[in-house]
Order: structure tokens, then sequence, then C-alpha cells
């Protein structure tokens, strides 16, 4: 692009934009209005999830809050809160925070790459390493040389993308967190518009609208058309996407008629936390304020031996470990197990009658 390309970089963002909304009106063509409409709608969320990376400030940085409940992006987790910003690898930064009543925290540091999800952590600290005061206050050096005290990670030459990520027990009634972050070079000018990087940013925030579609899809094709399953999610070991090497994770789907329900039978190992999490066809979570659509460790009720029962259904059966499926015919799930002790078993997914419970 020349220097004066940023209108052609804001039509490759609206053109991917089109594209999204062409994908999404082709894969809902059938559908009822109401699951249209839903498909639709995470098009608009995807769109504020997306604006997130247009206007970060790597001079000067500013942890923003991403994949909040009315921004959902692929697959949120609505137990958790995670805050993103860019940093400049020449510089050195000052993390300071609380970590909250939260279960897990983390701190990753991603590499630049062409594609957005073709990530890569280059560095990484969670809460068990994290040096805290008794009242969860910590500091965080970014950059340069190793301090002698205190808590520190080093930024490679292609370091671009921080991720704070913290997961909760009760996310809506525990004490929250707060984090903010200072440039420690002295001196540092105040940031100013470069074109170039908007130019960027736009395409970026396109190619994010495009692959979102891609991604239902994909889904859509390999894991909705399994029906009634569970399987080990192993596109998302060692961190990619932006996730975390701490997290082991399973998923599967439910194909369930109104009168039946997907059983999950299995035994939790200990982990720091872990959850499942229902999900539309579309890759959003359910209704996670106002409905029974994700359960934390500690709300499911267990045996002696830590074994679960969980119960998918569209009606909740007044039995313990029920999760709402909104009655929806089709979607899918995905349990979360940070840093369990032993490697989690698959549970048996079994369909059975409603009437049959007990």
């Amino acid at each position: 692009m020349s220097a004066s390309d940023v209108k052609t970089a804001w039509d490759s963002f609206i053109g991917d934009m089109t594209k999204a909304v062409e994908r999404m009106d082709k894969m809902t063509e059938g559908l009822d209005e109401a699951t249209r409409a839903d498909g639709f709608q995470v098009l608009t969320r995807t769109l504020g999830a997306v604006h997130e990376c247009l206007d970060m400030d790597r001079t000067r940085p500013l942890p923003v809050p991403h994949n909040i409940a009315t921004n959902k992006f692929l697959m949120d987790n609505p137990d958790g809160k995670y805050w993103t910003f860019e940093i400049d690898p020449r510089q050195r930064y000052c993390l300071r925070g609380n970590t909250g009543a939260a279960a897990y925290t983390a701190i990753d540091i991603y590499l630049a790459r062409e594609k957005w999800h073709d990530t890569e952590m280059s560095a990484s600290i969670n809460g068990t390493d994290l040096v805290q005061d008794e009242g969860g206050n910590f500091e965080l050096v970014l950059g340069g040389d190793r301090p002698s005290t205190g808590n520190w990670l080093p930024l490679a030459s292609e370091a671009r993308t921080v991720w704070i990520r913290q997961f909760f027990n009760d996310v809506y009634l525990e004490r929250p967190s707060r984090f903010d972050i200072i440039n420690l070079d002295e001196g540092t000018p105040a940031p100013v518009l470069d074109p170039k990087m908007l130019e960027q940013r736009l395409i970026t925030a396109g190619q994010k609208m495009k692959s979102m579609t891609s991604a239902i899809r994909h889904a859509a094709d390999n894991e909705l058309s399994r029906g009634n399953h569970v399987r080990v999610w192993s596109e998302m070991g060692g961190g990619a996407v932006f996730t975390s090497s701490d997290i082991w994770y399973q998923r599967g789907a439910w194909a369930l008629a109104t009168d039946e329900a997907l059983v999950l039978d299995g035994i939790a190992p200990a982990s720091q936390f872990w959850n499942i999490v229902l999900y539309s066809r579309f890759l959003n979570s359910l209704d996670h304020r106002n409905r029974s659509v994700s359960l934390t460790g500690p709300k499911v009720s267990v045996d002696d031996n830590g074994r679960y029962r969980l119960i998918l259904a569209g009606r909740d059966p007044d039995l313990p470990n029920w999760l709402d499926t909104e009655g929806r015919d089709v979607g899918m799930f995905a349990l979360r197990w940070v840093c369990p002790a032993t490697q989690p078993e698959l549970p048996r997914a079994t369909v059975v009658k409603l009437s049959d419970l007990g």
C-alpha cells in the first residue's frame, strides 16, 4: 500500500464484512426466523469485538476488556474475564494490578503473525508463579533486562499482544480485579496516529469478521454433524488461537428432541478451575446472565469419588447439574480444565428420555 492508502484498507475491511454477511446468509438459509436472526446477531457482536484492535496504543497501552457479554467472539467463556493490549517490544512496561478473587490468573504474551489467529506464545506467567502481596496486589515488568527481584516477562523481538486471562468460580459475585500499565522508558513521546498501523488494523479487523464465519461453518461441518458426542479439543493445545497452555479442552455437541437430554458422566480431576459452557451453533455462549448455561467446578454436585453427571436439556428435570439448552435442537459445549492434576478423562455421552431421568 502507498503512504495514503487508508481508503484502500477501509475498502478491504468493508469487503470482508460483506463477505461475512454473505456467508451468514448462506449458512442460515432455510433455518427458522429466530435461528437466522441469532446468526446475524453474532455478526454484530463480532463487529464490537474486532473494534477493540482499531485504536490500541503501544506506547501507552490500556488493558481493554475482551469477549464481554455484548461482544461475544468464538466460544467465549462467560466464567472468565479477559483484557488485551498491544506493546512495542523495544520498550519496557510495568503492569500493576490486583487479581481479585479469581481462581486462575494468567498473563500471556503472543508474537505478531501475518494471520491474526495463527498465534504463538512467547512468554507466560500464571497466578501460582506471580508474586503478590497478601491482598493480591502485584507488579510485573515487561521487557528489558530481568530485574534483580520481582515479577518479569521478556519481550521477544516479535512480541505484539498481551492477554490477561482470569477465571472465576462465581464471576458475578466474587471480588473483581483491576489492572493498569505504565511505560517505564522515561521521555517516551506521546503517541501520534500512524496511518500504516491503522491500515493494517483495518485489514486485520476485516479478516477477523470473515474468518469467524469460516470457523462457524467448520464447526457445523465437523462438530454438529457428529451429533451427540464429546472429544478432546486437540486443536486448542499449546496456546493456539490466543489460548493458554495451562488449559485442557474437551468439546462436543448435542442434537436432541424436545423430550430428550444429553447426559455426560465423568470424573473431575483436581484442577485449579474447571467449567462447562453451552454454545449456540454460531459459537456464542448461551444466555449466561439469565439461564443455567454454565457450571463451574464448585457448583457441580459430585459423588465421593469425584464423579459428576451433567444433564443438558431444554427443560429442568429437577435434578442437580442441569444445563439449559434453551430448547435449541442442536448446539455445542466445551469443558475447560485448568492446571489439572491428571489428564481429564472424556466423559461418557448418553442420550436419554427426560422421563427416564431420576
